[in-house]
């Protein structure tokens, strides 16, 4: 995969994206995946960020950041 990222990697990379972006950008790159995938990452990637960002921040929704 380009820039090293890893294909387990994706769910989390998503929900980190999902949880910060612009839901419009986020829907076209949803838009752009393999049809099968489709349905099951936007649930798969906010489980991700939500494990992750439990163990960084100790709550599974953080506070967006305001800063770019």
């Amino acid at each position: 995969m380009p820039w090293g990222i890893e294909p387990e990697q994706l769910p989390l990379i998503f929900g980190l994206m999902m949880y910060e972006g612009d839901p419009e950008v986020i829907r076209e790159a949803i838009d752009r995946m393999p049809p099968e995938v489709r349905p099951v990452m936007a649930e798969l990637a906010a489980g991700a960020f939500a494990r992750h960002a439990e163990l960084v921040h100790g709550t599974p929704a953080p506070a967006p950041s305001d800063e770019i």
